[in-house]
């Protein structure tokens, strides 16, 4: 069987950061229409994104995965953005501040090394974030909603486990499933 796998930075704070989401909603006023919410259950740090693998590939990317090591760290979120630009995003984020963005690189880093034999490459910058919302369809301009209403979270967070997912596509978006979490030490 081929499965579709990643690894996450769980968050503990998932309430707060729905909240945000709502907060957001309401500033888009008509523009909310576009957006598709992530659902809470599914609000994470993507570390590493390692695709289709099958069964016997698995078993060998779970061993190196339960041989990471890290300490758990406490972080504030920070500015709202997206994916590919703020002016025509497609993808709307929660950011953190300078010390989240610090720690979540170098958590981002020991994952990567541990997992470099079976992840996908991706030449793109790391940027520690939590996806809040797709578009629907089309994008928004961020900058322009952002500079029309104040946000400002104010919510602080800590990651204390990592967990190997298994996505499913579905209809009605993806659907997690823990493969094996990691604690920190």
């Amino acid at each position: 069987m081929i499965t579709r796998v990643f690894v996450s930075a769980e968050i503990t704070n998932k309430e707060r950061v729905a909240a945000a989401q709502e907060n957001i909603l309401i500033q888009a006023g008509s523009d909310s229409s576009k957006l598709k919410k992530v659902e809470k259950q599914n609000l994470h740090f993507t570390l590493t994104y390692i695709g289709d693998v099958d069964e016997t590939l698995l078993e060998q990317i779970k061993i190196n995965f339960s041989e990471i090591k890290f300490t758990s760290f406490e972080f504030n979120y920070g500015n709202i953005g997206g994916f590919p630009n703020s002016n025509r995003a497609r993808i709307v984020w929660l950011g953190v501040d300078k010390d989240g963005h610090k720690n979540i690189s170098k958590l981002w880093q020991v994952v990567s090394e541990k997992l470099a034999n079976f992840a996908k490459k991706d030449n793109d910058p790391f940027i520690p974030h939590i996806t809040l919302f797709r578009l629907r369809n089309g994008s928004i301009n961020l900058d322009t909603l952002i500079s029309n209403h104040t946000f400002a979270t104010g919510i602080s967070d800590r990651i204390d486990h990592l967990t190997m997912k298994q996505s499913t596509l579905t209809p009605l978006g993806p659907r997690y499933t823990d493969i094996i979490t990691m604690t920190s030490k």
